[in-house]
């Protein structure tokens, strides 16, 4: 009985989904929160993997001004949800303007490229894997950065790095300032 209640609620809730956003490459169109979204592909030579770039400008930018910019790490989760956050509590007026980058693999799965256990790490005992920490350093100032600033209004005086790292009960959120 309760299986048949889930099953006609959820069929209930699928009808009602399909029905109000339309399918499609505009129906991102209608999360407004996220406001214009562009994309980079950036195939690093330092570390020949590709990382796919999200940016989101707010509206209220003034021409002539400079903002803050946030690099997010693991883009692909975190970018839709800060983005839309940011979004929100600009709206309030509870933060700055402020620019976020989304760094992505494309993927959760690391044999088909997502290489976080190493780009995130330093060098360890424990596993061989690690320590790319430097490297994929090295290849944000080297290669995002200069992909991606040039193209906005950017106070790269105000540049944060922001992201999340666990390993089983290890867990750590870092913010890197600085240029």
């Amino acid at each position: 009985m309760y299986s048949n209640i889930l099953i006609r609620r959820l069929c209930i809730l699928s009808w009602v989904l399909l029905t109000t956003f339309p399918l499609g490459a505009n129906s991102m169109q209608h999360l407004q929160g996220l406001g214009k979204v562009d994309y980079f592909e950036c195939h690093s030579q330092l570390l020949d993997q590709t990382y796919h770039l999200y940016v989101s400008v707010p509206t209220n930018t003034q021409k002539g001004l400079t903002y803050p910019i946030v690099y997010l790490l693991d883009g692909g989760l975190t970018f839709p949800i800060l983005a839309g956050y940011r979004t929100y509590l600009e709206m309030q007026e509870e933060i700055p303007t402020h620019i976020v980058v989304g760094i992505s693999y494309g993927t959760n799965d690391w044999e088909q490229g997502n290489h976080r256990s190493r780009d995130f790490t330093a060098p360890a005992k424990e596993r061989d894997y690690w320590g790319g920490a430097e490297a994929f350093q090295k290849m944000l100032s080297t290669e995002i950065i200069p992909l991606i600033e040039p193209q906005y209004p950017v106070d790269s005086s105000r540049r944060v790095l922001f992201g999340q790292v666990s390993w089983g009960s290890i867990r750590s959120v870092f913010c890197l300032h600085g240029s």
